[in-house]
Parts: C-alpha cells; structure tokens; sequence
C-alpha cells in the first residue's frame, strides 16, 4: 500500500523507516526511524543500500531516531523508550513501525495518524512484529487519535460470520 501515498502532500508528517530516504524510496521525510543495532546500520553491505552508513553520517536535514545519540551521526535522535514505556505501561515493540506509532501517541501533538506499505505478511513480520503494530494501533485509537491504516492485514475475514466457519455441513461431505 505504500504507493497509495501521494508523496507530493505537504499536510502532514512523513515518517519512514530505515534506508527509506537513503535509497531513494521516499526522496524526503520529517523523521527516519534506525532502530536497529549498530552492526546493521553501519554495515557496508547494507542489503538495502550498501550507502546508507555515508547517509547517515553526512545528512543534516531529517531527524533519525535511533537507539542512542551517535556522534557521528549528526542528526541522531536518543528515541524515549524509558520514558514511552514509563508512560504507557507497554514494554511491546516488535518492529520500527511500533515503535514509531508509540512516539506518535506519546508526543501527543498528532489528531490523526495514516499508515501505508505496513504490510506485515513475511515470515518475521507476520510472526514477530504484526502484533506490536497493531497492539500501538490499539493504543493510538484508545488516546482519541484517528487511525487511517492503508494496510492488507487487516483485510481478513470476520471470524464466525465469513469464511470457512461458516460454511454449511454439507460442503465437506
């Protein structure tokens, strides 16, 4: 679903993920979020752009969230889990998406808040990280924050009404 977002908008916030900007998948954003230990994002054989290192360390233009202020990433971003979690009482990120949906109902500015290309069906996201994003979503939702999700998982069937629970004994027969 991430080519659903218009790219050109200037209404709103755009937070990404990773090697977003670097690789040139988004070519700018209001925040990236670098949540993963040092040995990935300094590796020179960074699978998503093997650059990514340089970006970080020679951009000054977007903030970078990450797990702790890196000198030489000049624009790296202590991200607030002590005090995230000491609010919220949650201690459940399973992906840079949760932690990103957590920032946004802590920072408490945001009325409203729209995902694209969250997918979450390979194996590791389905398995490990769909249930903190949707966990935060459920967070999000219970501040009064609207929650527009461009997202396939939650195009599933509705469990008792459709589906193959519902289907007549005379199907399997």
């Amino acid at each position: 679903t991430r080519a659903e977002f218009d790219i050109k908008r200037t209404d709103c916030d755009l937070w990404v993920f990773n090697e977003a900007v670097s690789n040139k998948t988004f070519p700018q954003a209001s925040a990236v979020f670098q949540m993963h230990e040092e040995a990935i994002w300094r590796n020179p054989a960074n699978r998503n752009d093997p650059g990514h290192y340089k970006w970080l360390a020679a951009q000054t233009d977007i903030p970078v969230y990450m797990q702790e202020v890196y000198t030489d990433v000049p624009n790296s971003i202590r991200y607030p889990l002590d005090e995230i979690i000491d609010r919220f009482k949650v201690r459940h990120f399973t992906s840079s998406v949760a932690y990103a949906l957590a920032l946004a109902g802590y920072l408490g500015i945001y009325k409203r808040v729209e995902i694209y290309g969250v997918e979450m069906e390979t194996n590791t996201e389905y398995v490990y990280q769909r249930d903190g994003v949707t966990l935060w979503i459920g967070i999000l939702l219970g501040l009064g924050i609207e929650v527009d999700a461009h997202i396939g998982m939650f195009d599933q069937l509705l469990y008792g009404y459709e589906g193959e629970v519902v289907l007549p004994y005379d199907t399997f027969e």
